[in-house]
């Protein structure tokens, strides 16, 4: 607990206002104003106690599977690129290799893209660069679909993923 949030509950004690504090949470705890009778002491406006809202049902099944089929792919690298790398001059293995990596990687580049490539919103609430919301939804496909036209390509007509990482290995 810091200095700020034991002041607050020493304070709200002290005046006998228990009914007052015991929905607050941390940020107004944290914050310079101090519960005095539901009000703020700085600028005596009403200080409102809400609780975080929690996700519909409907909300956290439409993210579930997904957030599975990530781990269950992350979990599927670590038996495919042993068994590309034993079974090593094999056409389906490569495939499998190529598939796997790409989309693992569409994935992290697409959670990438939609954390930090955005339009902040400006004063008046619309966002400044919206070309930029629009390039975190396309640029990661564009990418991912060059890269697996490239890779099957390679595995197609040339030797292949893993012969070439093997190749490199013995250089």
């Amino acid at each position: 607990m810091n200095m700020t949030t034991g002041i607050a509950f020493k304070h709200c004690l002290k005046s006998s206002l228990k009914t007052y504090c015991k929905p607050m949470n941390a940020s107004i705890l944290a914050s310079p104003s101090f519960c005095y009778g539901g009000q703020n002491m700085l600028n005596k406006r009403p200080i409102h106690l809400t609780s975080v809202k929690k996700a519909t049902p409907e909300a956290v099944s439409s993210h579930r599977g997904h957030w599975v089929a990530e781990r269950v792919m992350s979990a599927g690298l670590y038996a495919v690129i042993p068994a590309a790398f034993i079974l090593e001059p094999s056409f389906a293995m490569d495939t499998a290799l190529c598939t796997s990596l790409v989309i693992h990687s569409h994935w992290g580049i697409s959670g990438v893209f939609a954390d930090y490539m955005h339009g902040y919103p400006s004063d008046t609430g619309e966002r400044r660069y919206p070309i930029l919301t629009t390039m975190a939804k396309v640029l990661p496909y564009v990418l991912s679909i060059t890269a697996f036209a490239c890779l099957m390509n390679f595995n197609y007509n040339d030797v292949g993923l893993v012969k070439a990482i093997c190749m490199l290995w013995k250089l």
